[in-house]
């Protein structure tokens, strides 16, 4: 499933998220468009209503990342991750 609020309900994206820790999978990108911040610019987030939604989203979703103690990684982190150690 793709990683994302848009098109993928909170039940289904816990479900993947689990799937790939218990794949083992070193890492998980999450991605939205962000005009979907606003409402009325994408088909995600058509009024208010919707951007509640997709707002409570992801505190469900970084909620259960945390539960599971998945950390948030910048660039930084992720060369030094797979950069070749000279």
């Amino acid at each position: 499933i793709a990683f994302t609020p848009e098109g993928v309900n909170a039940n289904e994206m816990r479900r993947g998220i689990d799937q790939a820790l218990a794949d083992g999978l070193p890492l998980l990108n999450l991605s939205f468009h962000s005009p979907s911040l606003v409402p009325g610019n994408t088909a995600y987030v058509r009024n208010e209503a919707e951007r509640v939604a997709f707002l409570n989203w992801w505190r469900e979703i970084l909620t259960h990342l945390a539960d599971r103690r998945v950390q948030p990684a910048d660039l930084g982190a992720l060369w030094a991750a797979i950069a070749p150690k000279v």
